[in-house]
């Protein structure tokens, strides 16, 4: 069997085992509890802050995650997920963008704690998708719920920024809302949810034909990530071409 075949079986069992067991106790909720004590959207339902943290995590495994992989990840809010790559990345791998200075900072307070001088994660508060802040180029980058609230202009953004910043055969994997009932294809150029500048909640869906015209007018190869779903979005994966 091939190497992917057994990083999906083992993905499955994680996400299975975690669901279980869990029932919303630990450290990693806890932290969530506190950080929506303070104010902030936490990124997904209180409830299911731990449960669904690792699943962004476990696709980029699936995808070829190394540990001195180049992460960027783009909305990176309380590091709910952000948490997870730096854990397992070498040192100074990780840079992530987040507008929202200060709900970045709960979560670099009560989720990274003493993992930040260890792990040296690289931040930036630009809100405009800029990736060339860093001064690198990445492997991997990796943005959860983020297109599910960006119009259809700041998604082209992200992925000519990937294009410019990101390494021969480097991924982009992202979540979307597909249209639906009450959620029709996004037209508007403006974002749509909470973020540094409100405090409205929204949703927005995108058109998979689309995305597949997007990724074609820049060269890039786009996948429809199967392995699992989360709230509901599903994962992309696209790839600039090897060198």
């Amino acid at each position: 069997m091939s190497v992917t075949h057994w990083l999906r079986r083992i993905v499955r069992l994680l996400r299975n085992r975690d669901g279980r067991a869990r029932a919303n106790t630990g450290w990693f909720q806890q932290a969530g509890r506190q950080i929506d004590a303070r104010g902030f959207f936490v990124g997904c339902p209180l409830h299911v802050f731990e449960h669904t943290a690792r699943d962004l995590f476990c696709v980029a495994l699936v995808e070829g995650l190394k540990r001195d992989s180049r992460v960027l990840e783009v909305g990176a809010g309380c590091l709910r997920t952000g948490y997870w790559f730096i854990r397992f990345l070498d040192a100074g791998k990780y840079a992530g963008i987040e507008p929202h200075a200060a709900m970045l900072d709960a979560g670099r307070n009560l989720i990274l704690g003493k993992l930040e001088q260890e792990k040296q994660p690289l931040f930036d508060t630009n809100d405009t998708f800029d990736f060339g802040a860093f001064e690198r180029s990445f492997d991997v980058v990796v943005a959860f719920s983020i297109w599910s609230h960006a119009s259809k202009q700041q998604i082209s953004t992200m992925l000519d920024q990937f294009n410019i910043h990101g390494a021969p055969a480097a991924k982009l994997i992202t979540s979307y809302l597909p249209p639906g009932p009450g959620l029709p294809d996004y037209l508007g150029s403006e974002w749509v949810g909470r973020s540094h500048k409100s405090r409205a909640p929204g949703l927005v869906g995108h058109d998979p034909d689309w995305m597949e015209q997007a990724a074609s007018a820049r060269g890039l190869i786009l996948r429809h990530f199967d392995l699992f779903t989360t709230l509901n979005q599903n994962w992309l994966v696209f790839q600039k071409p090897s060198a």
